[in-house]
């Protein structure tokens, strides 16, 4: 039962991880904090209920156009929000965020109503190992997710496209100043969380269905981030599984009630007991 507890914490750490991750990349370059990102994870979970379902498209072909309408949406918030308000205050941005947040959800419930969605893409059979079951949602998700979230480490440690990145999130006119284009680099910043987004709307979508309420999930990640330290990219990976496998183990061993008060409480002791995180650093 324990191993259980942990594959199935395993499996929702992956996508807090993938949605910590994502909030991490654009507060890092931009230092906006994008309250909007668990609805950009909602509709790239609509990209794919439309390219699967409605339009019936083969799934790697579904995939990569959910992924490139993602990183589309990204691009397009970038140019609507964070251009406009490029030199205003951070409360400023955290507020045009919190609109976007609003906008996006009417316009899903305005189109698709507020009814949920099956999305059955990972529909395999279980595997069997031991006496230990793995269903192809858990198996696909983790696999996936853990893929994703090693190329973009990759791509901001060994690329010249991400250490300008990490530049920008340093300084940004020292960076303007050894020729990094800062706007352009928010621009990808914002495509590349916009891709992250699709993709852990896709892993959400068979596990919950596709609904206007997908986006809570930003709550978990959040407080992933700022478990592991809202700066670091590996600090927001590891918060997340951390995260995912104490509510599995507290829904299982204290009380299923539990499960989702226990983001909560771990947001709140961390900022109490050590509020720069995990692999932060005191400023």
């Amino acid at each position: 039962m324990l191993i259980q507890n942990l594959i199935g914490g395993i499996q929702a750490g992956s996508l807090y991880a993938l949605v910590a991750l994502g909030l991490v990349i654009i507060y890092k370059a931009t230092e906006v904090l994008n309250f909007a990102y668990g609805e950009m994870v909602m509709l790239g979970a609509y990209f794919g209920l439309i390219f699967c379902a409605s339009l019936g498209l083969p799934l790697p072909l579904a995939f990569l156009l959910c992924l490139a309408s993602g990183a589309l949406l990204g691009v397009v918030l970038e140019k609507v929000i964070c251009r406009p308000l490029i030199k205003a205050s951070p409360m400023t941005m955290v507020i045009a965020t919190v609109a976007m947040m609003g906008i996006l959800k009417s316009l899903v419930r305005l189109v698709w109503g507020p009814g949920y969605y099956p999305l059955p893409i990972f529909s395999i059979n279980p595997i069997k190992i031991f006496s230990i079951s793995i269903s192809g949602n858990t198996l696909y998700t983790t696999l996936i997710s853990v893929m994703f979230m090693a190329v973009a480490f990759a791509f901001f440690q060994f690329t010249k496209l991400g250490k300008g990145m990490r530049a920008t999130s340093e300084n940004q006119t020292a960076a303007a100043l050894m020729g990094v284009r800062v706007p352009w680099i928010f621009t990808l910043t914002w495509g590349l969380a916009g891709l992250l987004a699709a993709v852990t709307g896709l892993l959400i979508a068979p596990i919950t269905a596709v609904s206007p309420d997908m986006g809570n999930v930003a709550i978990k990640g959040f407080a992933a981030g700022v478990m592991g330290g809202f700066e670091s990219v590996p600090g927001a990976i590891l918060g997340g599984f951390l995260l995912g496998v104490a509510e599995s183990l507290a829904g299982s061993y204290i009380s299923t009630a539990f499960k989702d008060v226990i983001a909560f409480l771990v947001l709140v002791a961390v900022l109490v007991i050590k509020p720069a995180g995990l692999f932060g650093v005191k400023e």
